[in-house]
């Protein structure tokens, strides 16, 4: 019982905003999270939809908390205004499509290099959303 309360305590903290407190014990966290926790639920990689009906609802739940105009990481290369014409811009700045798992947005949304911790499992479905999205040329 009180490992589950620790547990469910944890997950809540590590779902909501990344803060720049966090740094790299989010990474041990979510390496000991079950599959299908935290932020990787939800999204599907059926290859189908561009950037406003597959990224950006992703990026939006996940990243625009912070990554805007007047949040914690609004002086980073991610600001996102939650138009998706505008976001789609910004975001394809942050990608390659020639090495989509190389692309910074998904190596720092993974907590490489992100002052805000680990936000997305590297085998979760949203992180698989976001790498087929790339890999697709990131298309509108």
């Amino acid at each position: 019982m009180n490992s589950d309360v620790i547990r469910i305590s944890a997950l809540l903290l590590l779902a909501a905003c990344a803060d720049f407190s966090r740094g790299p014990e989010a990474d041990a966290a979510l390496d000991g999270a079950p599959a299908g926790s935290l932020s990787d639920g939800g999204s599907s990689s059926d290859g189908g939809g561009g950037f406003a009906a597959r990224a950006a609802p992703i990026l939006a739940s996940n990243c625009q908390r912070c990554h805007n105009a007047g949040g914690q990481a609004s002086a980073s290369r991610l600001v996102l205004t939650g138009d998706a014409a505008r976001d789609r811009a910004t975001v394809l700045a942050l990608i390659s499509t020639s090495n989509p798992a190389g692309s910074p947005l998904l190596i720092e949304a993974t907590g490489q290099g992100h002052g805000g911790g680990a936000i997305l499992r590297s085998d979760g479905a949203d992180y698989r959303t976001l790498l087929d999205w790339v890999s697709q040329g990131g298309k509108p």
